[in-house]
């Protein structure tokens, strides 16, 4: 009896810490992704967030003749999937309590570890998705935001995986 107390409150244990990463996962959507510094020049720096990033960035400045709107970032589909797989995989998670258990923990851990791939995979697609030529000489790099999704995506999703064989 005392053995099966144990492994439940395991169950719920790694249940709330896969909720707890994948939900933090998600909100790294709001943080920075890419921070570029500029080539050659003042040395301006420039910050897309994850929202930026997945679903494109454009600038509206005003001229003579009225507003003109700049696209500077088109959407990128690695990011997308990189900051809404965890969110897939946090409304699929409560349904590992069910008697299909082991079935809804592997799909949720697939789909926060293919969600970590994607945020790792999203830096090094992203010059294929600048639009205006002006932001095409800063040296990017990855920003914390990418890097903690991918992080937090692949410990829920490890997670998801350990609740399956325990199973």
């Amino acid at each position: 009896m005392a053995k099966k107390k144990i492994k439940l409150n395991i169950n719920y244990l790694t249940l709330i810490i896969a909720l707890a990463f994948g939900i933090t996962a998600v909100l790294m959507i709001f943080s920075k992704a890419i921070v570029g510094d500029m080539l050659l020049g003042d040395g301006s720096k420039i910050a897309f967030k994850g929202t930026q990033l997945s679903f494109g960035f454009s600038i509206a400045g005003n001229i003579n003749l009225g507003t003109m709107e700049t696209h500077v970032l088109s959407s990128n589909p690695f990011s997308i999937f990189a900051f809404l797989f965890p969110l897939l995989g946090i409304v699929l998670l409560p349904f590992s309590l069910t008697k299909k258990a082991k079935i809804f923990n592997i799909i949720c851990g697939v789909i926060f570890v293919v969600s970590a791939f994607c945020a790792l995979i999203a830096f090094t697609t992203f010059n294929y998705f600048i639009i205006e030529a002006m932001y095409k000489s800063f040296v990017y790099r990855v920003g914390i935001g990418l890097i903690l999704s991918g992080v937090f995506s692949m410990i829920a999703g490890l997670t998801c995986l350990f609740r399956a064989y325990m199973n």
